[in-house]
């Protein structure tokens, strides 16, 4: 599946800062939560003349892209921050705004268009991005492959019906097939939901067991392997490895 998107040119950085979330319920009781991330994604330039561009992705390789991240962010291969840049700077916004009229009414109005860009462009939210890079990375692409069921346990990161529907909103549009059926349309507007519904239909990879005994067969050490996509480790060092081949000629 293909997606139209925009970004920055030159990229971005990440303001790293913290601060208190303040919500006051109908009652009037206003809760205060204080030491939340309140980082942000931030643009290294933010003129529109010369940074806006426009992408076409290929969602399947966006998600690729996420899951490899996940991964090597669970091995402490990588970081969050070093993520979300590398992400951000390749795949540009996950909440780009969406058209507020018909296009095909104004097709052929260059005006018309420059101003919806300028538009999207302007509403770029850069402690929104950093959010739900972040929410992306820790919960909705593990919880695409069981495998990770436990990561996300020990984590404290299963995600909630909550999580979910807050990157679908703003982000589909809901359309009739036929005035004669009953059934519709579910359109992600940007990549933030077309990644969240696309996650949900990827099928599992292949789990690699935790932990197994080297394959050399004088040896019982116990392996810990990283679990991931791939081929795992048969044997707990490079010098079993060779003993293991040697074993193998001799059969």
């Amino acid at each position: 599946m293909e997606l139209k998107n925009i970004k920055h040119k030159s990229g971005y950085l990440i303001n790293s800062k913290s601060g208190s979330d303040i919500y006051k319920s109908d009652s009037g009781v206003t809760i205060t939560f204080p030491n939340k991330d309140k980082s942000a994604l931030v643009p290294v330039k933010d003129d529109y003349e010369s940074e806006y561009q426009e992408l076409t992705l290929n969602l399947s390789d966006v998600y690729n892209d996420v899951f490899e991240k996940v991964i090597s962010i669970k091995d402490n291969k990588t970081n969050h921050v070093e993520s979300i840049i590398s992400l951000a700077n390749k795949w540009g916004f996950l909440r780009k705004a969406p058209n507020m009229f018909d296009d095909s009414l104004f097709e052929n109005d260059d005006m018309y268009h420059e101003h919806q860009n300028k538009s999207k462009f302007d509403r770029f939210n850069g402690e929104e991005e950093y959010k739900y890079w972040k929410l992306l990375l820790d919960k909705i692409i593990p919880a695409s492959q069981s495998f990770l069921e436990n990561y996300l346990k020990q984590n404290n990161n299963q995600p909630t019906i909550s999580d979910f529907n807050s990157c679908l909103d703003r982000g589909i549009t809901i359309s009739y097939k036929s005035l004669k059926r009953t059934s519709y349309e579910v359109t992600p507007t940007n990549l933030l939901s077309a990644l969240t519904i696309f996650s949900k239909s990827r099928k599992e990879r292949r789990k690699k067991q935790a932990v197994i005994i080297c394959s050399y067969s004088k040896c019982e050490k116990e392996i810990l392997q990283n679990i991931g996509i791939g081929r795992g480790r048969t044997t707990c060092s490079d010098s079993c490895r060779q003993l293991k081949y040697r074993e193998n000629k001799k059969k």
